[in-house]
């Protein structure tokens, strides 16, 4: 009996410092960039956004972590916001529709984050649900990735839109190198 509370003991002790272990491995990285949409004098027309070259940075973002890019087993894009930063004062109301689309070199593109029937709530910022069940490891892992916006509107536009696309991805590394 006692040898069995002790070994019910070592293992939740193992569990525990294996969880602990974890929550040092794991970990937020950003991503950000700017993209613009034109005025338009077009309403409900779903366009694209031209692509635009994002440098991850992964490496940079890793050493301060301590980490490696070869020691990465997971990553997860767990927030997508959008960010009116130009003209002052304007809001996301003309959005009725969002697609984001990622691919990188040598992968194909796939649909990260999308919101249809958008609401008008004078907002100058928009969090975009994310398919976060997608592994965006061999993506992310790239020194360059490419993204891709699909908007549709239902305002007219009058004047350029300039906005921040914000990326929060989750990321899981080996725990000692296993």
């Amino acid at each position: 009996m006692k040898h069995s509370i002790f070994f019910l003991f070592l293992f939740a002790l193992s569990i525990s410092s294996c969880k602990k272990l974890d929550k040092k491995t794991q970990f937020d990285i950003t991503i950000e960039n700017e993209v613009e949409i034109s005025s338009i004098v077009g309403v409900n027309l779903p366009f694209n956004l031209p692509t635009t070259s994002i440098n991850t940075e992964i490496n940079q973002q890793l050493e301060l972590k301590n980490k490696k890019k070869k020691k990465i087993e997971k990553i997860y894009l767990t927030d997508l916001e959008l960010i009116v930063l130009s003209p002052s004062g304007k809001n996301l109301n003309f959005l009725k529709g969002i697609k984001v689309y990622l691919s990188a070199d040598g992968l194909d593109e796939i649909l990260i984050a999308e919101a249809e029937d958008l609401a008008n709530t004078n907002s100058q910022d928009l969090k975009i649900p994310t398919h976060n069940e997608l592994d965006l490891t061999n993506y992310v892992k790239k020194d360059t990735v490419n993204l891709r916006v699909e908007v549709t509107t239902d305002e007219t536009i009058f004047q350029k839109v300039k906005l921040n696309v914000k990326n929060t991805f989750w990321v899981d590394a080996k725990v000692l190198g296993v």
